[in-house]
């Protein structure tokens, strides 16, 4: 950052009779700040605060014109060098706080082509993301292959057809390593279909027996377990 004062200018009705220019050297981005001769060091601290550090943050460098320290004298530019010093300490201590609240969030995790992952999903309500729609929906999907890494920090997936329209490169962030389980793996019994996909139902054993009691009869009823089907599927 460079900076410099141009005085002599009719004063405004803010009584500002001065203008201070500060110069981004990296991004030749010039201000011109409205300023007062009567001004103090610390005045000029939060003038730039509030202007140019928001912007552009903390300067590792602050180069200034000599004829101004000998306009402004040598207190003055010793106390807006300390006012932007104890400023740049502060905001460092605030980045560093930050920093360590999000590092022990972070987790050093890598997947190698061919693992099986989970996409995490954030559904909000009235949005459909990846076919999820309201806060009761998932919050994993999956799981799905690896099939390339892009870069140091996201996975090229193989998706089902559903999601054809979806991008298929996510950030690590988003993944969740699936771990493989045999109780996930269904099992299955071949079934023979007729000519409409309709088949003849078996039964293998009853499995509850009661009586419904009307007002002048009784009903025995029976609970049966089919053939390829559940205990829940009973009827």
């Amino acid at each position: 950052m460079a900076m410099d004062f141009v005085v002599g200018f009719p004063r405004t009705t803010k009584q500002h009779g001065s203008t201070w220019v500060i110069i981004d050297r990296l991004t030749n981005l010039a201000y011109f700040l409205p300023v007062k001769t009567t001004y103090i060091a610390y005045q000029y601290a939060e003038l730039y605060v509030k202007e140019i550090m928001q912007l552009h943050g903390v300067p590792k460098f602050i180069i200034s014109d000599r004829v101004e320290k000998q306009i402004l004298g040598p207190e003055a530019v010793r106390e807006a060098s300390e006012a932007v010093e104890k400023i740049r300490t502060r905001m460092l201590t605030a980045q560093s706080r930050q920093k360590s609240y999000t590092d022990s969030k972070c987790r050093e995790v890598e997947f190698t082509v061919g693992d099986l992952v989970f996409l995490r999903v954030s559904p909000m309500k009235g949005m459909v993301c990846f076919g999820k729609r309201g806060k009761l929906s998932p919050r994993y999907i999956g799981p799905f292959e690896i099939l390339d890494k892009v870069g140091q920090v996201a996975y090229h997936f193989s998706l089902p057809p559903a999601l054809t329209d979806t991008y298929n490169v996510f950030h690590i962030s988003m993944l969740q390593k699936y771990v493989s389980d045999l109780s996930h793996v269904l099992s299955y019994k071949l079934i023979k279909l007729r000519q409409d996909l309709s088949y003849d139902k078996q039964p293998v054993q009853i499995i509850e027996k009661g009586i419904k009691e009307l007002r002048f009869q009784k009903i025995p009823l029976v609970k049966v377990l089919w053939k390829n089907c559940s205990v829940r599927e009973a009827t």
